[in-house]
């Protein structure tokens, strides 16, 4: 990449962007999870070695998707406060 192009991450600073990734990344992450509880039950491998056990692998997830949340929280705040305007204003 050429220090003179701008970095592909760039375009994530834009609110709407964020919002949408975050919450397509905890989409998926929802939707995965029962895969992993199988795989982990299962005791597959992954390239010969095993996987990562129920607890290890839950309590990753838990992570991720509290970093999704932590994303999408002052997104989530904003709309609130917005609603609570337009409300307030209709009402007046």
């Amino acid at each position: 990449m050429d220090l003179g192009e701008p970095s592909p991450w760039v375009w994530l600073r834009d609110g709407v962007d964020q919002l949408f990734h975050a919450v397509s990344v905890w989409e998926l992450l929802v939707a995965m999870f029962p895969a992993n509880v199988y795989a982990a039950l299962a005791g597959l491998t992954l390239g010969g070695a095993p996987a990562m056990a129920l607890l290890p692998r839950t309590l990753l997830q838990v992570v991720f998707l509290a970093a999704t949340l932590t994303v999408l929280a002052p997104h989530l705040r904003r709309w609130r406060t917005t609603r609570r305007r337009a409300g307030a204003l209709a009402q007046s």
